[in-house]
């Protein structure tokens, strides 16, 4: 399961001059994040690759690919990287990602 959240914060701007009771605001920072799980296999490169990068407390590089064809890439702290032990013959893992700096599209091309 994979669990993508792009949110844009806001800025109070409200003054005693604002008209009404509206509460006003501005655009904000953006931020991105990314969570999933999945099965954990004992041979794959890529999970063995992530589990060092955590260790090691290096950013990752990310990719997401939609079956549209469209993308979005960034940068990436590895923020949670665990592993559930529900049944005896299985084990998960569960990793969250937060965006470092910008997340930029990539459209597909027809």
């Amino acid at each position: 399961m994979l669990h993508f959240l792009v949110l844009l914060k806001t800025i109070d701007s409200t003054s005693k001059d604002t008209a009404g009771a509206w509460k006003e605001s501005l655009a904000g920072f953006k931020e991105w994040s990314i969570d999933c799980d999945g099965a954990y296999i004992e041979s794959d490169t890529a999970y063995a690759t992530l589990e060092q990068e955590f260790i090691n407390n290096n950013n990752v590089d990310v990719l997401v690919t939609f079956p549209s064809g469209l993308q979005y890439v960034g940068n990436a702290t590895i923020t949670d990287f665990s592993l559930e032990f529900p049944y005896d013959d299985l084990v998960t893992y569960s990793i969250s990602l937060q965006g470092s700096g910008a997340l930029d599209t990539i459209k597909p091309t027809i």
